[in-house]
């Protein structure tokens, strides 16, 4: 039985010091199930976290079947949680995960054996027992699309920056505008240049992920647009880099400092909603977001959503306008 008699919370490091809870009082009873339901900000998450002991209350008493739960590692907590992401490490099977969680709660030689035998019949999984655990929910999806993501789109910023900017040093534009061809002919044939070994990187680490390490993956045909578009959407970063910059070594700097920006911000190998939430809302403006959730989801056999599509679009558009503005083309004399 889950006793909460008067149970109160306040963040301390809030700053209006508004109460998360006030005044709860519940009684569970055991051999039920139970849904907490409420809108976004109703204490939903911290009522669960103070169940489990990850949190203290403010003040009240939480108590499972007479033991209380206190957060000061004093008294075990006989509580199992299941968090939305699962923390693990990737080369565990399912048996190693049930042990690990078993020898934590003190369980060793003979008694970890019953125990984890008993568990696996409870909860009717012996065929998962010695199956790798990102094989279970798509977590080799989630693994193949982040390296996909940083070969192909944010490697896009690297080629473009750089290239634009060597090209400039160079003095390569004056060369290319004695010939009858456009600006935007030029821009899109050196983009096009540049996504072909961009897209090679691509389908070789699809290659080796399914031939070599087994992955299970469904690809949806709209995996090559959506690679095309990622790209296109983040190269125009580094185009701009590229033509604002006085030099190689300047784009360099800069387009290295975004990658390293842009690869912490992209919500790949965790959920964006570990983010701080004031940095989520400048994440979901970013166009890497989009093109790894839209990656993610074509390699899982989905269709990406329609949003993340027409904001990669909106990025490729706009900076493509920019460079075309910005561009220089023909000799001024």
């Amino acid at each position: 039985m889950v006793l909460i008699e008067d149970v109160w919370k306040q963040y301390y490091r809030s700053k209006d010091k508004e109460f998360a809870l006030r005044g709860i009082n519940l009684k569970l009873q055991g051999g039920r199930s139970y849904g907490l339901l409420g809108p976004n900000g109703s204490g939903k998450t911290t009522l669960s976290r103070l169940l489990v002991g990850l949190l203290r209350p403010t003040r009240g008493i939480i108590a499972v079947n007479d033991t209380p739960l206190d957060n000061t590692g004093k008294h075990p907590v006989p509580v199992g949680y299941v968090p939305q992401t699962v923390p693990y490490f990737p080369g565990l099977t399912g048996r190693d995960l049930i042990e690990f969680a078993l020898v934590a709660q003190g369980y060793w030689g003979r008694a970890l054996r019953l125990a984890r035998e008993e568990v696996v019949e409870l909860l009717g999984i012996g065929d998962l027992e010695k199956k790798l655990i990102w094989h279970m929910s798509g977590g080799q999806a989630r693994l193949l699309s982040g390296a996909i993501t940083a070969s192909v789109v944010l490697n896009s910023i690297f080629l473009f920056g750089q290239s634009f900017a060597a090209q400039r040093a160079r003095g390569e534009y004056e060369l290319y505008a004695t010939l009858p061809i456009g600006k935007l002919t030029f821009i899109l044939a050196t983009l096009g240049a540049s996504l072909l070994v961009s897209m090679v990187s691509a389908w070789l680490l699809l290659a080796l992920a399914v031939l070599v390490f087994g992955f299970k993956v469904t690809v949806s045909p709209i995996l090559i647009p959506v690679l095309v578009l990622g790209a296109l959407s983040v190269a125009g970063i580094g185009l701009v880099v590229g033509i604002l910059s006085r030099g190689p070594g300047e784009a360099a700097i800069v387009t290295s400092l975004l990658v390293y920006v842009l690869s912490y911000a992209t919500p790949v190998f965790f959920p964006i909603q570990s983010l701080p939430p004031a940095v989520q809302y400048v994440v979901w403006g970013l166009p890497t977001t989009h093109a790894a959730l839209s990656i993610h989801a074509s390699l899982a056999g989905k269709a990406p959503d329609l949003a993340s599509l027409l904001v990669l679009l909106a990025w490729a558009g706009g900076l493509l306008g920019f460079v075309m503005y910005k561009l220089d083309w023909r000799l001024r004399l």
